[in-house]
């Protein structure tokens, strides 16, 4: 896969240290579509404290993802996605 996570975690961690040297005590990650399965990834990691996403698309491992997280979760589907009508 072009875009694994091994490669777009260097600049989630990149991101991540530089907040952290500007003095943020907690971190974030919301991704909108496919970045909700790059927060999901972030969400791993213990230095965060939440992650989500909006019109999430997980690419068929939410659950593995899920069940890996270390912190609170929030997706926020759309109409006619996750089983809504």
């Amino acid at each position: 896969m072009k875009w694994s996570w091994e490669v777009v975690s260097e600049s989630v961690q990149t991101t991540a240290d530089m907040l952290k040297e500007r003095g943020a005590k907690k971190l974030g990650c919301i991704g909108f579509c496919w970045g909700a399965w790059i927060a999901m990834h972030a969400g791993q990691d213990p230095s965060f404290c939440l992650c989500g996403g909006v019109h999430p698309t997980l690419f068929g491992k939410g659950a593995e993802l899920g069940e890996a997280v270390q912190c609170p979760v929030i997706l926020l589907s759309t109409k006619g996605e996750g089983g809504h009508p």
